[in-house]
């Protein structure tokens, strides 16, 4: 089977080089500098491209995540210490209860979910038999384990792909010494890692949701194939099997392209 592609093309890939690490980074702090456009614009368009992956999206429900950081604390005088016995409740590997709690002097107060678990002894360092991890939550008429599981799916939901962005996309290095510049690159990286979810879940299908770029790039960009040239004309010549994986992804890109394009609200 043959995946035809013309000269033209051909000839447009074999001439064009990309640009050196000097040019980019002119680039970024050029487009980084302009007061109007250049990052604004790239976070228009990157609201615009989201939006419209949202209307494909079957979820009702969405969580934002801002990432939190996980600071470890040793007090003694933590609500923690005043939870009975009789509440904690097995949960996995450990135990789980719950208190309500206040911070400082405020009035404010919430759900304190804690899980618990056994602690490594340690011969030189008494630090008590359990070691713990609590979250704060204002989630109500549920139990502190359905909390404690809706809340660990930000394993997969969030943190993995905060990975996937960072080392799939080259985002975890800044290639530049200004903030404007590294604020362009890490736009374009975001834009392109949104592209990327939409590309893997609306046009290679479900199957591929779990997929990291990596296995894509080896699955579909570094496809083995052979490059023959007859009747003035250059064919591309790959399995048949990825031939028909490819003649899909044609077809649910134009598919997806028929559906309209959300317009980002001017003011």
């Amino acid at each position: 089977m043959y995946c035809g592609v013309t000269k033209g093309c051909a000839l447009f890939f074999l001439k064009n080089e990309m640009p050196s690490s000097d040019a980019t980074g002119d680039w970024l702090r050029r487009i980084g500098a302009k007061v109007s456009g250049g990052l604004v614009g790239l976070q228009h368009v990157n609201g615009s491209v989201f939006r419209r992956l949202l209307l494909s999206d079957e979820g009702v429900d969405y969580t934002l995540d801002i990432d939190a950081t996980q600071i470890v604390a040793e007090k003694h005088e933590a609500a923690i210490a005043g939870i009975p016995e009789s509440d904690w409740k097995t949960f996995r590997d450990g135990e789980i209860a719950e208190t309500i709690h206040c911070m400082n002097k405020t009035d404010k107060a919430f759900r304190l979910i804690v899980l618990r678990r056994p602690r490594e002894q340690d011969l030189f360092e008494d630090n008590g038999p359990y070691r713990y991890h609590a979250i704060a939550s204002n989630r109500a008429d549920e139990d502190a384990a359905t909390t404690m599981q809706w809340y660990c799916k930000r394993g997969d939901a969030s943190e993995n792909r905060i990975k996937d962005l960072k080392i799939g996309f080259g985002m975890e290095h800044m290639p530049c010494g200004t903030f404007q510049a590294n604020a362009t690159f890490f736009a374009i990286g975001v834009l392109t890692y949104n592209l990327y979810l939409g590309f893997r879940s609306v046009v290679l299908g479900k199957e591929w949701e779990r997929t990291q770029v990596q296995t894509v790039r080896w699955r579909l960009f570094q496809t083995a194939g052979k490059i023959v040239r007859h009747g003035r004309q250059t064919f591309l010549k790959i399995n048949s099997t990825m031939l028909a994986v490819f003649t899909a992804i044609r077809e649910r890109c134009a598919r997806f392209m028929q559906e309209g394009c959300v317009m980002p609200e001017t003011s």
